[in-house]
Parts: C-alpha cells; structure tokens; sequence
C-alpha cells in the first residue's frame, strides 16, 4: 500500500488544488495543509497510537515551514481507558476504535462537543438507509480488491516456484528458480491487481462517479474505463 508515499501524494493535492494560487497572487496566501491518516493497521515504528511529522533540518532541529503536517494514528495501538482520563487525541481514537458502549458515548458527547457531531451524524448516517448501502458497497470493494491482490500474489509465489523448479532441472536449480519466481511473481501481481482494479471501476461506473475520478483511483486508463461504460450501457 505504501502509506508514506500515499499520505504525501494527497497532502500535495489538497496543498496545490484546494487553495490554488490565482494569477498575481503571491506564495504567502498559501494556507497550511494538515493531513490527518487514520489507520486500522501498524506500521510506524513507535508505540504511541498519534505520530506528527513535519519537514525539519535533522542536524538543527529547525522546522522549516508550519504549511506541511502529517498526523496518523493508527487504531490498533488505541489502549483503551476512561472518558474522564482521555486527552483529546484519545478521544477521537476511541471513537474510531468504536469501542466506546452506549453509556461511554454519552459522557463522551458531554466532554467533547466535536466527538459528539461526530458521533450524532454517525448515527444519523446509519439511518439513512441509501447512504449506508454506498458505504457497504464501497467497503465490500476495497475487501474485494485487497482479497485479489493477496490472492494474486499468493498464485505468483506458487506458480513462479514451480516455473523455477522445472527451469532449474535444465539449467541450473538455483538460477532457474530465482528467474521463475521473479517473473511468475511479478506477473501475478500486474495482473491481480488490474483485475481487481476494473471490478472497482464497474462499481463506481455503477454508482454513477465521473470517469477522471475512477481513473485518479483505480490508475486505469480513460480509454479502458470508456470501454467498460461502453459495455455495460447501464453505467
């Protein structure tokens, strides 16, 4: 996935688009960017839940420029405690952990006026019966496509062992096994991840999004999401 890479190519987009720079104008009306990554996986090395980063001089400590922060916290490293001994940050992870009973969650409305919108316009947002079924759909197409990508590589792994296995009788073990798992591996991947890629297209060309947007999302061509629309006149 490569959240890093990730959270920067979107931070760069809201710094660039979202308050662009209009003709004569000068730098300095650039607002701040702040991108906020909440995360239900591990990866950054420390044990606090929230992370900042900020672009500094490592050899001075200097921060260079208040415009660019990189928030993250990630779920899993919640540990859950009170309401009454939750600092702020704790409690919009213990929102998003959704761990917080009915009884927590009032006293939650009552600490923090922000959870508390978040909390209400959840719950308005579940009775909203359309909304929720464009959530589940959109959530069973990530599932689907994570599925086919771990799937994929899974076939990769076994179909590139087998390559090199029958390669490395004729031309050597250790070389032969090396190119095949290489290549079948490679191969598996580009394919399950383009496959899993148009079935994403097909559900967001169901529901109607415009064709740049599928294309920023799921990196497929114009011309190859054109293609499906064509096919599926519905769309």
């Amino acid at each position: 996935m490569n959240m890093e890479k990730r959270s920067l190519f979107y931070w760069a987009h809201m710094y660039l688009h979202f308050d662009a720079l209009r003709i004569g104008a000068e730098y300095g009306t650039l607002k701040p960017a702040i991108a906020i990554n909440i995360v239900r996986f591990c990866f950054l090395p420390q044990e606090d839940p929230h992370s900042r980063y900020v672009i500094f001089n490592p050899e001075t400590g200097h921060q260079l420029s208040d415009d660019m922060e990189l928030h993250f916290l990630e779920i899993p490293k919640y540990r859950k405690k009170t309401v009454a001994k939750m600092n702020r940050i704790e409690r919009w992870l213990a929102y998003f952990a959704d761990t917080l009973s009915e009884h927590e969650k009032e006293e939650m409305k009552m600490a923090a006026p922000a959870v508390s919108e978040a909390i209400q316009a959840t719950e308005t947002f579940l009775m909203d019966e359309a909304a929720y079924q464009n959530y589940l759909a959109r959530e069973s197409a990530i599932w689907d496509y994570n599925t086919d990508v771990r799937e994929n590589r899974r076939r990769a792994r076994e179909e590139g062992h087998a390559e090199g296995l029958i390669e490395g009788r004729a031309e050597g073990r250790a070389e032969g096994r090396a190119e095949g798992r290489a290549e079948g591996h490679a191969k598996g991947l580009i394919e399950g991840e383009h496959h899993a890629a148009l079935r994403i297209a097909r559900m967001m060309l169901a529901a109607h999004k415009n064709v740049a947007e599928i294309e920023q999302l799921c990196g497929l061509s114009r011309d190859e999401i054109l293609a499906l629309q064509k096919n599926n006149p519905s769309m």
